[in-house]
């Protein structure tokens, strides 16, 4: 009889699956910024979302991702454990994927819907990005820095949005930014205001 070791085996899925988050969160940067929460059987798939200062229940769709790891019997014999990871990894990868590619489509089924969406110029400008920032609310730190947005871009936009952003830093653009962070700096403030006044 071969010697069986349970406790070894649960040690090395444990790190399997902390490495395979990992590797997903590196590809898919989006799946390390979001917010999450375990649902339990039992548990009510319900949470309070804020939007503009207002609180709304929403009902989380939940849905099934899965992707299958194989390996041939023929395989096992010669496959070194390096091998074994990237299979796994491989696997991971694909099931991040089609995780990134359904959050990104309902982020922007859900944006469309609050009115959160703004059309900009096939050129992509310093006055769109401008205009983006604008149209959405900001947070701001203890010192009074503005918690910009994350901006995802698809690779052959990446450029054109890089040359934008440091026009930024250029006149008459960056006093146009700097007015919008003073607008949405004072916004932030009475929200908060009004939050600790409720409270």
């Amino acid at each position: 009889m071969l010697p069986d070791y349970p406790g070894l085996k649960e040690k090395i899925q444990a790190q399997f699956i902390i490495l395979m988050k990992e590797h997903v969160k590196k590809v898919f940067p989006l799946q390390g910024m979001v917010k999450r929460k375990i649902i339990h059987e039992g548990t009510s798939p319900e949470y309070q979302s804020e939007f503009k200062g207002h609180y709304e229940d929403e009902l989380t769709n939940l849905k099934t991702f899965s992707a299958q790891a194989s390996f041939r019997k023929d395989e096992l014999r010669i496959i070194s454990m390096r091998d074994i990871l990237e299979r796994y990894l491989e696997t991971a990868e694909k099931m991040g994927k089609d995780i990134e590619l359904n959050s990104l489509q309902e982020l922007s089924e859900k944006l469309t819907e609050k009115g959160q969406t703004t059309s900009i110029s096939k050129s992509f400008t310093p006055d769109d990005i401008l205009k983006a920032i604008d149209s959405v609310e900001l947070s701001f730190d203890k010192n009074g820095n503005a918690q910009l947005p994350t901006i995802m871009a698809a690779p052959e936009t990446a450029e054109k949005f890089s040359e934008a952003i440091v026009k930024l830093d250029e006149e008459p653009y960056l006093s146009k930014f700097r007015e919008i962070i003073d607008k949405k700096r004072k916004n932030w403030n009475d929200r908060e205001n009004r939050r600790k006044l409720v409270e």
